[in-house]
């Protein structure tokens, strides 16, 4: 149900039978119209496990109509709540609280007064009477919030919570879940791939811890700079079969499976593939819902895209990333691509470029070895043109003598 924030004196609220959540974009409380207005004995609202704290917890005197507890979230999340970003359906903010009330005798009231004041040490609290569950959604785009309560005691009239499931809720701690992308060649099960010839086929495989369960959405194809081709749309569906399926969930709903053939961009050898994961715990009713796949097996035209080189390369028109895409984390995998014959001409390449380079080491050897020869031609001809001036001078100086 949509949630605002209630005034005290709204008569409206003491008609109320079950608990209200207070939930906003900067808070999140409780009010809990007392069913025991005619008690003589005061009451205590508190954070479970800040009882201590006395921003934490509420105070109310005997034959108080309604109870509240408002913890304000300007300044972090204070007294354990528990916060967790939503990105399906709708990008938002999701927050929850555990709260008691309590009963407590008139001279606990005046110290808890007291404490609120500043004056003494809050004495333990003890005997928990009822126990609440607050759960808000805050969505942003919208400026909406909702909320609900779940009441964990033996009270009719109010929502329960299965035993078994209270204590499956109460050992999960709220926090993001482990989730990963991979791409395997051969099989499911095969190595992760990394380099991969076009045409190949390759399994996509996404997977959440077993806790949850996953809804894989709003996938693209990018080359890692400004071009890129949504393959799944925000529905979780593919927008073009003949580049990728539907992702199948098969019996076991925190892993999605996906076979495809490898493409790519016409101007890149690598492709990145961008997805958003959707995951919500199981024992939640509402998961299997929300997770639940609704696709038709069927090629949309509007999203059809051109193919070259028998539809492994993809040709976009419009391609640049929109700003109107939410800045929100994505599982990204690479992939660096071939043509299907340059593997086929590698060895062919590196033979070539053997003989290539044994051709130019002889050449090498050839070169030095007339380098050589030259070098001792011109040494014995230096030698003989030497033998021959210094003869020609001897037969002067001879004729010389003689005459």
């Amino acid at each position: 149900m949509k949630i605002s924030k209630f005034p005290l004196t709204d008569q409206k609220l003491l008609t109320q039978k079950s608990p209200i959540p207070i939930c906003s974009s900067d808070s999140i409380g409780i009010l809990i119209p007392n069913p025991e207005v005619l008690s003589d004995l005061p009451f205590i609202i508190y954070a479970n496990g800040y009882e201590e704290q006395p921003k934490c917890l509420q105070p109310f005197p005997p034959g108080s109509p309604l109870l509240r507890l408002e913890i304000l979230l300007k300044f972090g999340f204070p007294c354990g709540v528990n916060k967790r970003r939503m990105v399906f359906p709708r990008v938002g903010l999701e927050y929850s609280l555990r709260v008691l009330l309590n009963h407590i005798d008139k001279n606990e009231f005046q110290v808890h007064m007291n404490r609120i004041n500043g004056f003494q040490k809050l004495p333990k609290i003890q005997n928990n009477q009822r126990i609440f569950d607050i759960h808000c959604q805050y969505f942003s785009d919208i400026n909406q919030t909702v909320g609900q309560v779940l009441e964990i005691s033996a009270v009719t009239g109010t929502l329960m919570v299965d035993k078994s499931v209270d204590e499956k809720l109460s050992s999960t701690k709220i926090h993001q879940p482990e989730c990963k992308y991979t791409i395997h060649s051969n099989s499911v099960d095969g190595p992760v791939a990394d380099k991969v010839k076009l045409g190949d086929r390759v399994f996509h495989r996404w997977r959440c811890d077993e806790r949850y369960a996953l809804k894989v959405y709003r996938c693209y194809a990018t080359d890692g700079r400004n071009r890129e081709h949504q393959i799944i749309n925000d529905q979780g569906c593919s927008t073009d079969t003949s580049l990728m399926p539907h992702p199948q969930y098969i019996d076991n709903p925190s892993q999605a499976l996906a076979s495809s053939r490898v493409f790519r961009f016409n101007s890149s050898s690598r492709i990145f593939f961008d997805c958003l994961l959707y995951a919500c715990l199981k024992i939640d009713p509402e998961c299997r819902r929300t997770t639940q796949q609704k696709c038709i097996s069927r090629i949309s035209s509007r999203n059809t895209y051109k193919f070259q080189r028998q539809k492994r390369e993809i040709t976009s028109n419009s391609e640049m990333i929109s700003s109107e895409r939410p800045q929100i984390d994505k599982l990204t995998v690479r992939l660096d691509t071939v043509e299907a014959n340059e593997e086929n001409n590698d060895k062919s390449t590196e033979c070539k470029l053997r003989s290539a380079l044994e051709y130019s080491q002889k050449a090498v050897k050839a070169l030095t070895l007339l380098n050589l020869v030259s070098l001792l031609t011109a040494v014995l001809l230096g030698f003989a043109l030497c033998c021959l001036k210094r003869r020609s001078n001897n037969k002067i100086i001879i004729s010389s003598l003689t005459g």
